[in-house]
């Protein structure tokens, strides 16, 4: 006679203690990740920024180029026209015409920087079609650049507890803490259940042909080889490691915030001086350009008073750009965005 049976068994952890520790380490991972994710959207939001200004500043390189090459054209058709009347030498021409080249050679140069520095900018962007737009330059910058009312050791505790790098280093910390305990619970034991279900087409001497039992047991590790201890030694030499990174932390970011300080304010007194010698400059080409067309000068001071402003006008735009690069990194000290908020978390 042909028998059948069968047999299902259960066995389940109902409670073990080692489990509360990873449950809180992967809760402050996930904060911990949360935290990363928006930094890095923030820096993003930065180095669009520089991309902008960067692009803004050839635009302005390429307006001074332009310039230079209008008063080059003025001074080289007042030249030759002396020239033709016989009251310079053919050595005026010549070095107003070499002006008027390098003028020329100047703009075509700066339009190739400022279609790369579009390019780049709509890459960023996700925008090709931004090289045909024009870019409004963000005089906000500037006025704030300018605002230095705030100390720095307000700012350094405002930054310490904004940052999200610094979010994240202390939820890690906060995780590799939460796994110091995992040794120690390794004491006690874990709670199991165990079943099993039996089928036959015998019944037997019970008349049963199904029969079942479940049962509770605790499972509980007396002596393991002193593991506990060592993982316990461990975790612990890794809590004091993420402790010691949010330190670490903690100070550079008091150094970045002081180093912003520090950059805003030298670019504020270059700024100055820059402008200065901007209106030095554009005074002493207007009145040499006068000059020469009355015959009082030559064409080699004239030309070089075009080079000195222009060469004045690209130093006042590389301020502008340095004092607004100087600013955004201020911004990503404190850990706000580029346009002075606080980022979402």
């Amino acid at each position: 006679m042909n028998a059948l049976s069968g047999a299902a068994t259960l066995n389940l952890t109902l409670f073990d203690s080692r489990s509360i520790p990873g449950l809180r380490q992967v809760r402050s991972e996930k904060n911990a990740e949360q935290a990363s994710s928006a930094e890095s959207k923030r820096l993003l939001a930065f180095e669009v920024s520089q991309a902008f200004l960067s692009t803004l500043n050839t635009e302005q390189v390429l307006e001074a180029s332009r310039r230079r090459f209008e008063y080059a054209r003025e001074n080289h058709a007042s030249a030759k026209a002396r020239y033709d009347a016989g009251l310079v030498s053919v050595n005026d021409v010549t070095r107003a015409e070499l002006e008027f080249a390098t003028a020329e050679m100047g703009v075509t140069q700066m339009k190739g920087q400022t279609e790369t520095t579009y390019l780049e900018l709509g890459y960023l962007l996700d925008d090709p079609g931004i090289a045909g737009r024009a870019l409004i330059s963000p005089e906000f910058l500037i006025e704030a650049a300018a605002d230095d009312s705030i100390p720095a050791d307000a700012l350094i505790a405002e930054a310490q507890g904004r940052r999200l790098d610094l979010d994240a280093l202390r939820w890690r910390a906060k995780a590799q803490r939460a796994l110091l305990m995992e040794p120690v619970l390794r004491w006690l034991p874990s709670l199991n259940l165990s079943s099993q279900y039996r089928y036959t087409n015998e019944a037997g001497l019970s008349g049963k042909t199904t029969t079942w039992n479940a049962g509770l047991s605790l499972n509980w590790a007396i002596f393991d080889g002193f593991a506990r201890n060592a993982d316990y030694g461990e975790q612990k030499a890794l809590v004091r490691v993420a402790e010691l990174d949010v330190t670490s932390a903690l100070r550079r970011v008091e150094i970045d915030v002081r180093n912003a300080l520090v950059s805003l304010s030298s670019q504020r007194a270059a700024l100055k001086e820059a402008e200065v010698a901007r209106e030095v400059a554009q005074k002493n080409a207007t009145e040499t350009t006068e000059l020469y067309r009355q015959g009082l000068a030559s064409a080699l001071e004239a030309a070089d008073a075009n080079v000195r402003l222009f060469e004045a006008e690209v130093a006042l735009v590389g301020q502008r750009y340095g004092l607004g690069l100087a600013y955004l990194n201020f911004e990503a000290a404190v850990g706000l965005d580029p346009f002075g908020k606080e980022p979402r978390r």
